[in-house]
């Protein structure tokens, strides 16, 4: 009964071990930027159709929509940066502006809570995605 004991115990540190190590490893190489380098070089444009969101309370509780917008606009004014959720690939891309000190809510604020079509250059860097807008507009109804 002891081996037997003694087999359980090593089975479950050998399992707890390997998954620790995959878990560590799979961490790393989210981190390690030369493991991006090809993403950080991908610079295309893009067009994105979802939604603007607010990603504190999105993330936090799920809020979003036309309910959510006088939230959202608050929260940008207040300096949360807003992003677009692509509808298709659930993405969160993050504004930015390709010039320093502009605001990069300004183009989606109007749009605050609505569902747009995005056109801009995607960037994927270390897991984000961005885009650089170069315009919004509200999107058609879904059918």
């Amino acid at each position: 009964m002891r081996l037997d004991l003694i087999s359980k115990k090593s089975a479950t540190l050998i399992l707890a071990t390997l998954i620790l190590g995959l878990f560590t490893n799979s961490r790393a190489a989210a981190h390690d930027p030369k493991l991006h380098t090809e993403a950080s070089k991908t610079k295309a444009e893009i067009t994105v159709t979802g939604e603007v969101i607010e990603p504190g309370c999105f993330l936090i509780h799920g809020a979003r929509g036309a309910d959510h917008k006088a939230c959202a606009e608050m929260c940008a004014k207040g300096g949360t940066t807003l992003t677009v959720l692509d509808e298709k690939s659930n993405l969160l891309y993050i504004p930015i502006s390709p010039e320093h000190g502009k605001d990069p809510n300004e183009k989606l604020l109007p749009f605050a809570g609505e569902r747009v079509t995005v056109k801009g250059v995607g960037i994927n860097k270390y897991g984000y995605h961005a885009i650089a807008i170069k315009s919004v507009t509200r999107a058609e109804e879904k059918k």
